[in-house]
């Protein structure tokens, strides 16, 4: 199966791929989300992401995907406004923990809304979530131990 995503934002989940493409009328679409509001953020030189900043509609169903031309693994965390600090120290601990990677180096913490996994240099991957339904300046961070004090910015809910 997989999911398609339109260029209006419409997320279709397809099965019977796996029966190959010359077998007509096999392959089933189901609407899985409407009107996605697609999000890309790439990685940048020096821990950091190439935006401080970016702009939903509270309550948006978003497709993100973040994509990572860097040399080293990066991942995306969205926090409770208010909890940059508290979730970047909890992500600096991770560096001892022997599960942290299998948790994609996540804190475990309710102040964490949503992630994407550790995405490794030259990758990317796409994650749906909706935006949260009250305005405000959500942080994200990228919580790979040691990257968070300069690899973040803010969700702006509006």
């Amino acid at each position: 199966s997989a999911l398609v995503c339109t260029m209006q934002g419409d997320v279709w989940h397809v099965t019977g791929l796996d029966t190959g493409i010359d077998s007509p009328g096999i392959a089933r679409w189901k609407r899985f989300a409407a009107g996605l509001q697609p999000l890309e953020l790439k990685t940048a030189e020096n821990l950091s992401y190439e935006r401080k900043e970016i702009r939903v509609r509270a309550g948006q169903s978003i497709a993100f995907t973040l994509n990572n031309p860097d040399v080293v693994p990066h991942n995306w965390a969205l926090a409770k406004p208010g909890s940059l600090q508290r979730v970047g120290e909890l992500a600096n601990k991770l560096i001892a923990d022997p599960e942290a990677f299998a948790r994609q180096y996540i804190p475990q913490s309710d102040d964490v809304l949503c992630y994407t996994d550790i995405v490794g240099p030259g990758q990317s991957q796409t994650i749906y979530f909706q935006a949260p339904t009250t305005p405000g300046r959500y942080p994200y961070l990228c919580t790979f131990p040691g990257h968070w004090m300069i690899m973040n910015g803010e969700l702006i809910v509006e």
